[in-house]
């Protein structure tokens, strides 16, 4: 089939268990998946397809992500050192 197939989501689009995937990704030209149920653990049987992709689930190696996760770790490290933490928010 000149179909393919990106899975990048966590929210149980496409079937991740071997005994429901594998025979719906054979039928495909190709097919990426980034998410697995039970991280970091990936089925054997999916390194087997030659028309599959694995990648570690890299949704959050954006660099936005990463900034918004130093402004939360700077945050604690304030809150612990008994200092005003750099990006509280305020309530109103």
């Amino acid at each position: 089939s000149g179909m393919a197939m990106f899975e990048c989501a966590g929210g149980g689009l496409a079937e991740r268990t071997p005994s429901g995937a594998i025979g719906p990704l054979k039928r495909l030209g190709a097919a990426a998946l980034d998410v697995f149920e039970h991280e970091p653990q990936v089925p054997p049987q999916f390194f087997a397809l030659d028309n599959v992709v694995l990648v570690p689930h890299i949704a959050s190696a954006t660099v936005q992500t990463r900034q918004a996760t130093q402004r939360v770790l700077d945050n604690l490290d304030a809150f612990v050192a008994g200092q005003p933490m750099p990006s509280a928010v305020q309530a109103p």
